[in-house]
């Protein structure tokens, strides 16, 4: 199975990804554009996913079925307040588990495996808010992701 993925900076156009970003070996970056898209998702490089630093980088989840869903990325340690949310914790190389929060604060205190994920090497809290016109809930939007992303703290 393989996920499709997008790739916009804070405040950018979407754009190419960069050879040199993923770090794949290419002669031009449209070969390392088709080389990420035929890799399965568990193999996707995640600096394929975040190659631009700051604090509020953009991806796009592709949930398998017929939504993509855009996130926010920010360090593990800062908590946004947020509501009504998909929430992802992920390191360098793996989302390790995808959830659904009415309480984003509450759920990382309380439900999120926190723990065991720093231990697993997470170092980013990735967070989807529906805009009022998406066509699926949070909660139906975070149950898509794990079927199609199948994190490992999520099994």
């Amino acid at each position: 199975m393989s996920a499709q993925y997008e790739f916009t900076p804070a405040g950018g156009a979407a754009s190419l990804i960069q050879d040199t970003a993923i770090g794949l070996p290419s002669a031009t970056p449209a070969a390392a554009l088709t080389a990420v898209h035929a890799m399965p998702a568990t193999d996707m490089p995640f600096e394929t996913l975040y190659h631009t630093p700051g604090l509020a980088d953009r991806s796009r989840f592709f949930d398998g079925i017929d939504t993509h869903y855009d996130f926010e990325r920010f360090p593990l340690d800062l908590w946004p307040d947020r509501a009504n949310v998909v929430y992802a914790l992920a390191s360098h190389d793996t989302v390790l588990f995808v959830g659904a929060a009415d309480d984003l604060r509450h759920a990382l205190d309380t439900e999120a495996p926190l723990g065991l994920a720093r231990r697993r090497g997470a170092r980013f809290l990735l967070i989807h808010t529906p805009a009022p016109a998406d066509f699926q809930p949070h909660t139906e939007a975070a149950r898509r992701l794990c079927d199609h992303l199948d994190p490992p703290l999520n099994r």
